[in-house]
């Protein structure tokens, strides 16, 4: 079925929808009256249809999304490496705030904790500070 037969059958609909009246007074009711202030027109409807059907199109024509590369440990372990010799140290919060380092939820899910990341890179705890520099690992 095109868009013009649609639109033929909708037409009678409209009109009924717009012509209905109070059972009361007899004059048209406020739904009707709402109704036709808010009155599609079957060019309104078609432009619709066209705008749907060119987004559609746009939609399902579009460059596949590219994935990159899965980092390798030895990666992931540098950009820490990178912002323990700019920062002096490690923390949640740097390795969020920083531009060249992945969200730490990245680390914890390779190594199992940003303890055992920092532990890899030679950084390890220290109660009475938090994490240190022990080795240049």
């Amino acid at each position: 079925m095109g868009h013009s037969s649609a639109l033929r059958q909708e037409r009678p609909i409209l009109r009924l929808v717009s012509n209905r009246r109070d059972p009361h007074s007899n004059r048209p009711s406020d739904n009707a009256k709402r109704s036709s202030a808010q009155h599609i027109t079957p060019d309104q409807t078609a432009e619709a249809s066209r705008t749907t059907q060119v987004l559609f199109y746009l939609l399902m024509t579009e460059a596949p999304v590219v994935k990159h590369p899965t980092p390798t440990d030895e990666e992931l372990l540098e950009e820490l490496r990178v912002l323990l010799a700019k920062r002096g140290k490690l923390t949640m919060s740097l390795i969020e705030a920083s531009q060249g380092t992945r969200h730490p939820n990245a680390y914890i899910r390779r190594f199992g904790s940003l303890t055992a990341a920092y532990v890899r890179i030679g950084y390890e705890m220290n109660e009475r500070q938090g994490f240190v520099r022990l080795t240049d690992g």
